[in-house]
This record gives C-alpha cells, structure tokens and sequence, in this order.
C-alpha cells in the first residue's frame, strides 16, 4: 500500500495565508474559528502563524464535505436575501420604514373613532329629518351634507 504523500507546505501569518487562499484575512478569521488548523494562535502583537499545506488541505476537505459546498443558485439567493435585509434594515433606520405592529394599535384607534363619528350620524340628523315631512329631497340633503361633514372630520383627524 503507498504511504501518502507529505507536503511540508511554508509557515505563513495572517495575511500571508489570505493571499495563498485568494480570500481576505477576515474570512480566514472565520475559517480559523470553524476549526481551520494552525500553528501558533495571535494575540496582542503577535500574529497566528499556518502551516500552508495543512490549511489548505483543511480547505479542499470542508469545501468536499458533504452538504457543506453551496450550489452558485443558493449563494446567489442567500446573497440577494442578505442584501435585501441590509436594505430593510438601512430604510427603517432611516425611518422609511416602520413596523407593522407600531401601526396597528394606532390604525385600531383611527378605525374606532370613523366607526364611531358614522354611527352618531342617525342621531344627530334625525330630529332635523322629522320635521321635514317626507320632502325627500330635503331629507337626502340634509342626510348628504351630515355625511360629508362626518367625512371631513375624519379625514382631518
């Protein structure tokens, strides 16, 4: 049976190993807390240290596993979700944007109060009506002018 073969690979700090992977520092940072093997952990002034071919042979074998590599549709996908998200999230900050459940005590209250201004209306045109003695044009404009009146108050609040 023949031995595997061993490469050595060269020892690289961070932003070596980024350039080697083709991949910016950060996302190796992500790679390192995913469990990407390395030689000396950084902290304060001194740098993590890799062995080259250990990383990438981590790399080739976390991209291989499976239902660990995405399909270029689900990236695609995932990137326009995220973007969107950063959008939403950017126009509420703004204050383009307001949540639904901030609006809907507040649409509650409006729509109680409309209810209200156009149930008050038969009681209030009646005893005009009542003397009008079955004119109906009368009646249908007194009517007409409690209507609009109702409306304009709910329109202005």
């Amino acid at each position: 049976m023949p031995k595997e073969a061993h490469i050595a690979g060269q020892i690289a700090n961070r932003g070596e190993m980024a350039g080697i992977l083709g991949i910016s520092p950060t996302t190796l940072d992500r790679y390192v807390q995913a469990g990407c093997p390395f030689l000396e952990r950084g902290s304060g002034r001194r740098e993590y240290k890799f062995n080259s071919a250990e990383v990438i042979r981590w790399v080739l074998a976390r991209e291989a596993s499976p239902g660990r590599g995405q399909t270029d549709d689900s990236r695609r996908r995932y990137t326009l979700a995220s973007a969107e998200l950063k959008e939403f999230q950017l126009a509420e900050k703004r204050g383009l944007m307001i949540n639904v459940e901030d609006v809907g005590p507040i649409i509650a209250d409006e729509l109680a109060n409309c209810r209200s201004r156009l149930l008050s209306i038969s009681a209030r045109i009646a005893p005009s009506v009542a003397g009008m003695d079955g004119d109906v044009a009368r009646i249908e404009a007194a009517i007409s002018e409690e209507v609009q009146n109702a409306l304009a108050e709910i329109t202005q609040g």
